[in-house]
């Protein structure tokens, strides 16, 4: 493997945890949002335990929303630095394949990452 490979490979591990630290501060506050709410739909309800539940399931439907496009958006990254993984591999074993399939991967990799 060669360095400009390792290279681009270690920045674009970087960019990806860049990626999962954002995503995890962002349900983090989501998360804080729902459990605001679900108070509040104790507080706003009383004892109608069906009206309780309504409301504690209209409170979730923003992070089941964003947990789902998360999960999509995830396994788009993944499936696209799969397949940049594979056209990255030289079938006669040249380095200068290796070199140009890690920087276009790379490069489409931080696109889809920074969206």
């Amino acid at each position: 493997m060669s360095d400009e490979f390792r290279n681009a490979q270690s920045e674009l591990n970087a960019k990806v945890e860049k990626m999962t630290d954002l995503i995890q501060t962002r349900l983090l506050k989501v998360g804080r949002k729902v459990a605001a709410q679900t108070v509040k739909c104790f507080d706003t309800n009383g004892d109608d335990y069906k009206a309780v539940e309504r409301c504690q399931q209209d409170a979730a439907q923003p992070a089941m929303k964003l947990q789902q496009e998360l999960q999509h958006d995830s396994q788009a990254v993944s499936n696209m630095i799969q397949s940049c993984v594979n056209a990255c591999m030289p079938a006669s074993g040249s380095n200068s394949e290796v070199n140009c399939g890690s920087q276009s991967c790379s490069s489409r990799a931080e696109l889809r990452i920074n969206t």
